[in-house]
């Protein structure tokens, strides 16, 4: 009788840690998110910012969620006008903010900068910065800043921190960031699926026991 109450008690003990396993991993998913500032310059001083990123409860439909913001009208020049480009009626067609459902194998956002001189004339040198340790978060081992239309990339965003190209007036300048994953970065930690399936089996061998 000891040994089968000992067994039971090992039995549920082995369920608490499978139960706390599974839940651990489920709330990892759930709360996990993440965002990156893009910061734009000129060369003058005049400067914009907009963000992108992805959250579990974010949206990918044909009608913007609670993430989705916006870009209010360009101020006076001059001025650096940047947004994300979105299939959305007005005025969300472009976005000041714009979160992706998470997670995800790959994504695109499309981004758009515009250079109103006061003269509406006048070219200017614009650089884009952000903070790559931003992106640790994601699940993405590729984001590239590229030309839309063009597969060479302009800058790696996991490693780089800026890039800066000459911008003409009042042409926008349209850029997209790939995001992609390799096929083996969805894969289960080690440590944590080892541990689940040894207590699996040790906790189906001790039923078996407490059975016969």
């Amino acid at each position: 009788m000891k040994t089968n109450k000992y067994s039971q008690h090992l039995v549920l003990i082995l369920l608490i840690i499978i139960s706390t396993c599974v839940s651990t991993a489920l709330c990892t998913t759930e709360n996990e998110s993440w965002d990156l500032i893009l910061h734009f310059n000129e060369e003058h001083g005049t400067h914009d910012s907009i963000t992108f990123g992805e959250a579990p409860n974010a949206l990918d439909i044909s009608s913007p969620d609670s993430y989705d913001m916006p870009k209010p009208p360009a101020p006076i020049p001059p001025c650096i006008y940047a947004w994300f480009s979105s299939n959305y009626a007005e005025p969300y067609d472009k976005l000041l903010t714009d979160y992706r459902t998470y997670p995800d194998k790959n994504k695109t956002w499309d981004l758009n900068v515009l250079w109103i001189p006061a003269d509406y004339n006048s070219s200017t040198a614009i650089t884009i910065s952000w903070n790559p340790t931003n992106l640790s978060a994601s699940e993405y081992t590729t984001i590239s800043l590229v030309k839309k239309g063009e597969a060479n990339p302009l800058a790696n965003m996991l490693s780089e921190s800026a890039y800066t190209f000459s911008c003409p007036a009042n042409i926008p300048q349209q850029f997209t960031i790939l995001s992609s994953q390799s096929t083996d970065s969805n894969s289960t930690p080690f440590p944590s699926f080892f541990i689940f399936i040894c207590a699996v089996i040790i906790t189906l061998y001790f039923i078996k026991r407490i059975k016969t």
